[in-house]
């Protein structure tokens, strides 16, 4: 397969004259994907449903990157209000970095997210990426990033969002309510490569 997720660690990103660390996931322009499922939001109760339904039928268990456009019923997005360049971790110090939830209702959404049962991995690099966010629960980790799209932006994918069809960026608890799946596409993280 000519695509696989990599995860990069950004060793010391400077941000005047402080320091960052961070690890992230990168999907290469043209990357395929290695199923398209055509999802009937009413089939699940939320997001979450969605992707730990994916884990177990579409993936068989391994855990998988994902990029979507979605309508939510009802959504909660959070956000780092401050950069965590101190030492200190921003779910350590929720209080210091982490904005007051937002609620938002009947919102499209273009979403980048990984997923992984997090009792069947080992791979030490996989664990700095998928990491639990306070707001989830189970042991299904769904990390889901987003940005909010204005409704007259022309997007059928996530990869065609550009500059103008954004209204904000946050992170996207999974317990959001489907309204609409406009497309979903599934990578399996099965080689995973660490950039030092």
């Amino acid at each position: 397969m000519p695509f696989y997720p990599s995860l990069h660690r950004v060793g010391q990103l400077e941000v005047c004259d402080k320091f960052y660390t961070t690890s992230s996931v990168f999907l290469a322009p043209g990357a395929t994907p290695d199923a398209t499922p055509s999802v009937n939001a009413a089939a699940f109760a939320d997001l979450r449903a969605l992707c730990e339904a994916t884990l177990r039928g579409t993936t068989g268990g391994r855990p998988f990157f994902f990029t979507g456009v979605l309508r939510l019923g009802t959504c909660v997005l959070t956000s780092l209000r401050e950069a965590p360049i101190t030492g200190q971790g921003p779910f350590n110090n929720p209080s210091k970095y982490c904005a007051l939830p937002r609620h938002q209702h009947n919102t499209r959404f273009a979403v980048v997210g990984c997923v992984a049962d997090m009792r069947h991995i080992e791979d030490p690099v996989l664990q700095r990426v998928v990491y639990k966010n306070p707001l989830e629960h189970g042991d299904v980790f769904v990390h889901v990033h987003c940005v909010e799209l204005r409704e007259d932006a022309p997007v059928n994918k996530a990869a065609e969002v550009r500059p103008e069809h954004v209204a904000s960026v946050a992170h996207l608890v999974s317990d959001a309510t489907l309204a609409e799946v406009t497309s979903f596409e599934v990578f399996i993280m099965d080689d995973i490569e660490g950039i030092n």
